[in-house]
């Protein structure tokens, strides 16, 4: 098992893949995996990329997310409406 870890991607996707590709980050192999230290979303303006592709490599089995302060504060404003 190989794991990629990052972390304050706040939305800026496209740098997080351009960055995997570079270091070897295979979607397709099932021994690589997605170590996420939070801040997914926030200050970039890709929100919905982010989260799709976020989405994606769950339903893959390849991410794991520790959530982040900035990922807390979402969830909370999501929950109070």
């Amino acid at each position: 098992m190989k794991y990629f870890v990052f972390s304050d991607l706040h939305s800026c996707v496209d740098e997080l893949k351009d960055g995997l590709k570079k270091i070897g980050y295979d979607e397709d192999n099932n021994e690589h995996k997605l170590l996420f230290l939070g801040d997914a979303f926030d200050k970039g303006n890709k929100h919905y990329e982010t989260y799709k592709y976020i989405e994606s490599s769950i339903n893959k089995n390849k991410f794991i997310w520790v959530l982040g302060n900035h990922d807390y504060y979402l969830l909370n404003s999501l929950l109070k409406g």
